[in-house]
């Protein structure tokens, strides 16, 4: 299990509005043969969203049936992918950082979610729905929680 770190004890330096990266487009969907062939419910079947080397250090919005979802890479190399939403204000969470330990923050108030979507800034606290994610190496896949 990860143990994330505050945001405030890092001392992240939150940036204007206008400084910080935003990510303008989402990604747009691409589906595998064998989401063509899974069950018909979206939320059931795998989606492929980006190639693998299309993911690095920096959080990314996909759109995936409607939904915004965030992808980050996660220490071990894995891929967290949750809404893309943070809990507090609704604030895009794919434009904020992913830090060492694993956890994303939001850059409006610090706060923090690690890849199961429960708060880690606030124990107990509202998290975020999160998503099943798969890197296979050639492309990033997830299947929608419901």
């Amino acid at each position: 299990m990860l143990t994330c770190v505050s945001p405030h004890l890092l001392m992240i330096r939150m940036l204007p509005i206008t400084q910080q990266r935003v990510n303008a487009e989402a990604v747009p969907l691409r589906r595998s043969a064998h989401a063509k062939t899974a069950n018909l419910d979206p939320v059931s079947k795998w989606n492929d969203v980006l190639s693998s080397e299309e993911l690095g250090a920096i959080p990314r919005r996909v759109v995936v049936d409607g939904r915004e979802i965030v992808l980050w890479r996660l220490p071990d190399g894995g891929v967290g992918a949750l809404d893309d939403r943070c809990a507090h204000q609704a604030m895009r969470l794919s434009i904020g950082t992913a830090l060492p330990d694993g956890c994303l923050v939001c850059v409006a108030h610090g706060w923090t979610y690690r890849s199961d979507g429960s708060n880690a800034l606030i124990p107990g606290g509202p998290g975020v729905k999160s998503h099943q994610a798969h890197d296979d190496g050639v492309v990033i896949r997830i299947r929608l929680s419901r």
